[in-house]
């Protein structure tokens, strides 16, 4: 039997990358291992390709405060290709890399941590998680045990759309919205859920109501230039990057050198290179140090607009 986090993390360490099948049996025996003990588990998926995957395990997940945090945890690290794990990653709605999962024995999950974040947000996350309070779980059992606090529908439609569960998401939405959330917030949502089923057309309709409602966000303006961009909706594209550049807000991070860039990328599909330059030269010359500035200039990356900015 297994006695300590660490031992665990090391056994997968050691014995993972070569089959599905493998990964799906260390995870159950954790799992028996975690109801024997009657603790929880902790699950991370690192994809060793991914610069963020291998900071988080290394200056996160391996750190010795880390393990001492762990000392009621079964520990399972699963380091794969995402590729070759699709029936453990649906199971678990695991769409993002780096993710660790908080699971009971049973496999039901507790919450999440996904994407890199330094070690001391993790540990702040990690104390939130284990008091019970605010998870995915009790927010969860919440509302399906009745509540009409529209904040809790409102928080775990946003954690289902997280989870790629995109029409119970849209459903939670709804109820928000008849609890009393605001309605430019709800409608977001519902737009953001709509894109992720490829209704990209539906969801800048959505996004639209919301910023009519809400005034013009810049944060709601970015996924609305990107909606409409991978939805084949370039003239449209176009004027929402010029509103985007306009916004009050938009001079904080790489919002305004990034609508310069999608414009040029839309010029681009909408057969006007010359625009295009125009635009891309305009970014150069006025955030010379922008990476998007950069990115003009790599012929590679000028078709694939990250939807992760930051």
């Amino acid at each position: 039997m297994v006695k300590s986090a660490a031992l665990i993390t090391l056994v997968v360490l050691m014995f993972f990358g070569n089959s599905a099948a493998l990964a799906s049996n260390v995870l159950v025996e954790a799992a028996k291992e975690a109801g024997q003990r009657g603790c929880p588990l902790m699950v991370s998926f690192i994809s060793l390709s991914d610069k963020e995957c291998v900071r988080m395990k290394f200056l996160v997940l391996m750190h010795v405060e880390t393990y001492e945090l762990l000392n009621n945890f079964a520990v399972v690290m699963v380091e794969v290709d995402p590729a070759s794990y699709p029936r453990m990653t649906e199971q678990l709605n695991v769409r993002l890399f780096p993710t660790v999962l908080f699971l009971t024995p049973a496999l039901k999950e507790i919450d999440r941590i996904s994407g890199f974040i330094p070690r001391e947000q993790f540990y702040a996350q990690f104390k939130r998680i284990t008091s019970g309070k605010m998870t995915f779980m009790s927010i969860r059992n919440s509302v399906e045990s009745g509540s009409a606090d529209p904040r809790e529908h409102f928080q775990l439609a946003l954690w289902l759309l997280e989870r790629g569960l995109f029409r119970e998401a849209e459903e939670r939405f709804g109820q928000a919205r008849l609890y009393g959330s605001q309605e430019d917030e709800v409608y977001f949502g519902l737009g953001l859920a709509a894109r992720e089923q490829g209704q990209h057309e539906k969801a800048a309709r959505l996004m639209e109501q919301a910023l009519a409602i809400g005034g013009e966000d810049h944060r709601k303006l970015y996924q609305l230039c990107l909606t409409q961009y991978y939805g084949g909706m370039y003239l449209e594209c176009v004027l929402s990057c010029r509103r985007l550049f306009a916004s009050q807000m938009a001079d904080t991070g790489e919002f305004r050198p990034f609508s310069l860039y999608l414009k040029g990328l839309c010029f681009s599909k909408l057969g006007l290179d010359q625009d295009r330059e125009r635009a891309w030269r305009f970014l150069r010359q006025t955030f010379p140090n922008s990476r998007h500035a950069v990115r003009t200039t790599k012929v590679n990356d000028q078709e694939n607009p990250s939807v992760e900015m930051f």
